[in-house]
């Protein structure tokens, strides 16, 4: 079940890659419906998502007019170096840019088995 609900979160987190994200001046929350009583459910933050912006801070949008999402990854990260090692090479799906942290889908990367590899990962 543990796996099952890992897969899932990792196949979410690969999806919304291409989605352009909103959110409310609210607090957020996660919402588990059918969860059972006493089990134990983690969720895994890869990659930190924020709108791309211009050298004025201006959010950058696409050409279908949306904003463009920029995902990065710290040093800190605990998956950091699962991904990138120590030299903050790149690894077999993604590219980063060591100097700012950003973090790009190499586009011979097939989303399958980008989430099995963020599945072991996890």
């Amino acid at each position: 079940m543990k796996r099952l609900f890992s897969f899932l979160m990792v196949l979410a987190l690969v999806l919304s890659m291409n989605v352009s994200a909103f959110a409310a001046d609210t607090d957020g929350s996660i919402v588990i419906t059918n969860a059972t009583i006493g089990q134990t459910y983690n969720l895994y933050k890869f990659f930190d998502a924020t709108y791309a912006v211009d050298s004025n801070g201006n959010v950058i949008t696409g050409t279908d007019g949306k904003a463009v999402v920029s995902y990065t990854i710290d040093t800190s990260n605990p998956f950091y170096d699962a991904m990138f090692g120590d030299d903050g090479t790149a690894d077999e799906f993604f590219t980063l840019e060591k100097s700012t942290g950003v973090v790009t889908k190499k586009g011979s990367a097939n989303d399958a088995d980008i989430i099995a590899y963020l599945d072991e990962l996890a």
